[in-house]
């Protein structure tokens, strides 16, 4: 376990009202860094970095939203959330997303290795029977 991970107030107090509306457990995971942050009912957090399992616990029930392309959301149940659960971590995800900053690498086409210039070459669309029926 990992300590460290802090949030604003006001980032926290988003996560408090998902915390007591829904009755359920709160966590973001960090898909740059492989880290998922449970929140703590004393305004702390404890970390550990994601194996697998930790990213979909079983039976629990669970819901889910991608923030800035980098970090998850994720609001868990054993017994079963609200029915506005998908709804409230939405609202909380659009207001996290202004707060958590986006990935830390800039994601660029096409990937390194690859020969540049803007668009793939013709040859990878062709239809495999195509070429063959132009060739015989």
């Amino acid at each position: 376990m990992e300590q460290g991970f802090r949030v604003s107030q006001d980032m926290q107090e988003i996560v408090l009202v998902l915390k007591d509306v829904l009755h359920a457990a709160v966590a973001l995971v960090d898909a740059d860094t492989g880290r998922v942050h449970f929140s703590r009912r004393n305004w702390r957090w404890f970390t550990i970095r994601a194996t697998g399992a930790e990213l979909e616990p079983r039976g629990t029930c669970m819901v889910a939203r991608q923030i800035n392309q980098r970090w998850w959301l994720r609001v868990s149940r054993r017994a079963s959330l609200h029915p506005d659960a998908a709804l409230l971590c939405e609202w909380a995800a659009e207001k996290l997303a202004k707060r958590l900053p986006a990935r830390s690498e800039v994601q660029a086409y096409p990937p390194r290795g690859g020969g540049g210039g803007s668009a793939p070459p013709a040859e990878v669309a062709i239809p495999i029977w195509w070429a063959r029926k132009a060739q015989a």
